[in-house]
């Protein structure tokens, strides 16, 4: 699982995140399906987490590369490898 789709379920789904963000539910649902969201808004979601005590912490966005690299799927160029 991408760490969009992580952090999204662990806020409370697509809807709950749509609402604290003041998007719209099909924006967020569509950074569950492409893995990422935009860095502006990772930054609001930071600072929400923080006045309402969510769990939620900047190293939460980085959390899937860091699965990758170690399981291997990640080339020397710090990208996917395609095969």
């Amino acid at each position: 699982m991408s760490y969009a789709f992580n952090i999204i379920e662990r806020l409370g789904g697509t809807r709950k995140v749509a609402r604290m963000l003041g998007a719209a539910a099909s924006t967020v649902q569509s950074w569950k399906e492409c893995g990422e969201i935009p860095a502006p808004r990772q930054r609001e979601l930071l600072r929400i987490a923080k006045r309402e005590a969510l769990p939620l912490q900047a190293e939460d966005f980085f959390k899937d590369d860091e699965e990758d690299r170690q399981s291997g799927d990640v080339g020397t160029t710090g990208q996917k490898d395609p095969t």
